[in-house]
């Protein structure tokens, strides 16, 4: 009789801290995704737009931009100036990861039934653009190479990114719902 009341007690305990531990993990997911969303793709059909990027690094804008000025070279920018710079590093690579994490996401709701939440239409709504970003780096790569080109040419070949040189500014845009669990 004791040793029944033990085992019920522990297995209580493990299955309160399994839960718990469930409820964190989840929590710590939502938050990463919403920084990604936020900071580190813009998700969308335009140039740029839905792909993975790899880091936002920071530098110094005045070790880049000197000019001569009566004979002697000069920064050009205030000594504390600072500038952003999205990295691709292996976007396309990148890219499988990212679609990886929207499959599993839509797995996750559908499993749940959470077919007809905005979460569930926001990332089939994301998981579209990225797929649709892996054939514009596809189509477009030769274009990017070869400005004759003018058709489309799926092929295999692609570009790491085909971002703007103001996409930062339009990073964290995005209108998504959050923590949908």
């Amino acid at each position: 009789m004791m040793k029944k009341r033990l085992i019920t007690v522990v297995i209580g305990l493990l299955s309160f801290y399994t839960v718990q531990a469930q409820w964190e993990l989840e929590n710590k997911y939502w938050t990463y995704r919403d920084r990604y969303r936020n900071y580190f793709t813009k998700i969308g059909p335009k140039s740029g737009e839905s792909q993975s990027a790899a880091s936002i690094k920071e530098f110094g804008a005045t070790s880049l931009n000197y000019r001569i000025v009566n004979g002697q070279e000069r920064a050009t920018n205030p000594p504390n100036a600072y500038t952003m710079k999205v990295d691709y590093g292996d976007a396309v690579i990148d890219q499988g990861w990212y679609m990886m994490v929207l499959a599993s996401e839509y797995w996750l709701l559908k499993r749940k039934g959470m077919q007809n939440t905005e979460a569930f239409k926001a990332v089939c709504n994301e998981l579209y653009f990225a797929i649709n970003a892996i054939e514009r780096l596809d189509g477009n790569a030769e274009k990017i190479f070869d400005r004759t080109q003018t058709t489309l040419n799926y092929n295999g070949f692609f570009v790491r990114s085909d971002h703007q040189p103001n996409y930062l500014s339009e990073m964290n845009k995005n209108n998504v719902p959050h923590n949908p669990i």
